[in-house]
This record gives structure tokens, sequence and C-alpha cells, in this order.
């Protein structure tokens, strides 16, 4: 995969830190609100903007689709985290419908959040999500 410019927008610096390791080969930027998301997305070109939706409910949401409207061009993974196993299905489908490329539980591993940006990435086609039938894992098309 070529280098990528991906922007983690997450409220947590730890969280952000903690995805930037894993995604070192590329170019990231780490933000932890919604101004800063914004600023950034104004002077900076993103390839991938990884947005969390922990626990942030609806204006999270917001957060995404305005990213989006400010880089049309750039794919979005987001990165969700349900309290409960029965309520993961919904909240990656509100992700989905809130225009995620993506979308990927917080508990994921090193190996699955990389697996998730690469179809993020390559515009991954629906069969893939029935290979990857785990709740902690998903794809959609845009």
């Amino acid at each position: 995969m070529k280098r990528l410019s991906i922007l983690i927008a997450d409220r947590t610096p730890e969280y952000c830190a903690h995805l930037a390791r894993w995604l070192r080969e590329h170019d990231t930027t780490c933000v932890h609100s919604a101004a800063e998301g914004m600023s950034a997305a104004v002077l900076l070109h993103f390839d991938v903007i990884v947005k969390a939706t922990l626990h942030e409910g609806t204006s999270a949401l917001e957060e995404m689709r305005a990213l989006k409207r400010r880089q049309p061009w750039a794919r979005v993974l987001a990165v969700v985290s349900a309290a409960t196993v029965e309520d993961a299905p919904r909240e990656f489908a509100r992700a989905r419908r809130a225009g995620a490329d993506a979308v990927v539980s917080r508990a994921v591993g090193e190996r699955q959040f990389r697996l998730a940006l690469r179809a993020c990435w390559h515009d991954a086609v629906p069969h893939l999500e029935a290979s990857h039938p785990s709740p902690n894992f998903t794809l959609s098309r845009a």
C-alpha cells in the first residue's frame, strides 16, 4: 500500500498515539476535538480519516460528516465502541449511514485494524464482509 496521509480524530490523546504507532509507515496527524479536526482538514490533504465514535453519540457522527464534506475524496474509517455485543451491529450501521467507508471496533488488534484500513483505502467489495463475520470488523461500500 502507498504511503497515506491519515487524520486520526479521537478525543483521547493516548488512543490517537496508539493508532499512530500502528500506522507508523504512513503520515499521521492526530486531533482531539472537532475544531482541531476541521482546522487540519482546511490546512492539510488527507487520504483517509480515522474517526472514533466512542461514547460520543450523534455529535461524533456529525463531525465525521463535516470532515467528509470538507475533504470528499478522503476515505473514512470509523472506529466504534459498543457497550455490549448486542449493540455492535446497531453502532456499525449508524457509522455506515453517516458515511463511513469501513467500520471497525475499538477492541480490535493491530492486524484487524490494518485490514480495515486497507479495505477502506482500496474500496472494499461487499463479499469481504462475509469473510469477516465478527462484530469487530465490517466493511461497506460508499
